[in-house]
């Protein structure tokens, strides 16, 4: 092999080179004069002696002993000379030390970025290739178990494992007006396998009512309209009520006589009563219950409430309750002969729904499996019986129709909070 390509490793100094090095007076790796006392710091870019290692390395700089050296260094320069010198040690570099070792180093960076990109462009493409899901998915409720919600969540959890492969599993989280769930959702990784099962107070009625919420109604993004769920204006069975325009004369005769049930200030029952009675120009005085009083209405203390289909169609149905309208997009199946409120007030009449969000930010890809297999339960026969048993209406529908919905149902709420300046907080 031709001289000028050998590269000899570089002899070991001897201790006496080593502590002359300690004190300032030689450098201990090219065996050069140095003018300073500490030579070889990352800081200074100068040579620098590895007492642990017994190892030289060069920094950027050569060292500073190549160029100028104190007396000290000078002294010594009769022994410094009897060493190889760097060129001895690397006849293939003509230049001085500093250059060779940045050439060197410049190259080795440039490998390394290389390598870097390269490992950073297949993990990227194997990402990508990644089907989706990778692990068990997550359906946060924030309902008690047993309720309505629940009962639909973990209906779509069962088939929606069975499309995707991965166990989805119902996480209940309730309290809070459905905020403890929401904001645990909105927090969570935007990965797609979190989800939400929620309805119109976690990011339609929640933000108006509310001024110091942990997340924000934009924090979640869509992915698809389970049901509509009606709010039906229920009396008690033998009431002298038999239709919505007896009840508004008679609140008429006795202005703020007659009362409503609901569930507290600024829950959707209490909204959605209130939107009732202002259309229809009466005043009334709502009632809070805990249990929303339907009980109060069976036994006549109340004279009427806004109350969820799921519950109320069981009570009519039973003999106990009289629907006199329902509040929704059309009339429920489960209640023929009960008419619509817009039909009797010209505009939407307020009602709660059911839909899946997930965290914003979650891949397109998920998004769209997600949405794909969600259609299908939803347009299946078997979940549309299942919903109009529970006194549901099944939507279903794209991620952007759910995405409009949305905007729409947060201006009508927000319109009739800001109304009536209501605030929890």
């Amino acid at each position: 092999m031709p001289a000028a390509n050998w590269r000899a490793r570089p002899r070991r100094p001897s201790r006496r080179s080593a502590a002359r090095a300690r004190r300032g007076s030689i450098c201990a790796a090219t065996t050069r004069p140095s003018r300073s006392r500490n030579c070889g710091g990352l800081s200074t870019g100068t040579c620098r002696w590895w007492s642990t290692t017994r190892r030289w390395s060069m920094t950027r700089r050569s060292c500073p002993g190549t160029r100028t050296g104190s007396r000290r260094a000078v002294s010594n320069a009769s022994t410094a000379s009897r060493r190889r010198t760097w060129p001895e040690l690397h006849p293939i570099s003509s230049v001085e030390p500093d250059m060779s070792i940045n050439l060197f180093r410049c190259a080795v960076s440039r490998r390394t970025a290389s390598v870097f990109a390269a490992a950073a462009l297949l993990s990227a493409s194997v990402f990508a290739q990644t089907p989706f899901p990778t692990k068990p998915v997550r359906l946060i409720v924030p309902w008690p178990a047993g309720a309505s919600p629940d009962v639909t969540a973990r209906f779509i959890a069962d088939r929606l494992t069975k499309d995707l492969g991965q166990p989805v599993l119902v996480d209940n989280r309730p309290g809070a007006s459905q905020i403890i769930g929401t904001d645990l959702v909105a927090k969570a990784p935007a990965d797609g396998h979190t989800l939400l099962f929620t309805a119109a107070p976690s990011v339609s009625l929640n933000p108006h009512v509310f001024s110091k919420l942990p997340y924000k109604a934009s924090d979640l993004v869509p992915v698809i309209h389970v049901v509509e769920v009606p709010f039906v204006m229920i009396v008690r069975a033998n009431s002298p009520y038999k239709s919505v325009d007896e009840l508004v004369q008679a609140a008429k005769r006795e202005p703020g006589k007659l009362n409503y049930a609901t569930y507290g200030d600024g829950t959707p029952s209490h909204i959605a009563a209130l939107q009732l009675v202002q259309r229809a120009g009466i005043a009334m005085t709502a009632i809070p219950y805990k249990d929303g009083g339907i009980l109060s209405v069976m036994s006549g203390d109340v004279e009427f409430s806004m109350e969820a289909s799921a519950a109320a169609i069981p009570q009519i149905n039973g003999g106990k309750l009289r629907g006199l309208a329902v509040s929704a997009n059309g009339r429920v199946p489960n209640l023929p002969g009960v008419p619509v409120l817009s039909e009797i007030f010209p505009g939407n009449q307020l009602h709660s729904w059911n839909g899946i969000l997930a965290p914003r930010g979650t891949p397109p890809e998920a998004l769209n499996r997600l949405s794909v297999a969600l259609q299908k339960i939803i347009a299946s026969s078997e979940f549309q019986q299942k919903a109009i048993d529970l006194g549901l209406i099944p939507v279903g529908g794209t991620q952007a129709q759910f995405a409009s919905f949305l905007a729409k149902d947060y201006e009508e709420w927000g319109a009739v909070v800001k109304r009536n300046n209501i605030r929890l907080d």
